[in-house]
């Protein structure tokens, strides 16, 4: 994978959004996973955070 470590980090920071309250999660997700030419729009930011939590990557 071209970004795999940007992606754990991003990750990493994205749970720490989710489990801390943030608001506007989908569109931190949307930001943290937009790199160089990868775009993320705010739905697959939905689609990562629901992947995040489903996996329990962000337990506390």
């Amino acid at each position: 994978m071209k970004y795999e470590d940007k992606a754990i980090s991003a990750a990493r920071n994205q749970c720490s959004a989710i489990n801390g309250g943030s608001t506007n999660v989908n569109r931190l997700a949307s930001s943290r996973f937009t790199y160089r030419d990868v775009t993320t729009t705010e739905a697959q930011g939905r689609q990562i955070n629901q992947a995040l939590k489903s996996l329990g990557f962000c337990k506390v």
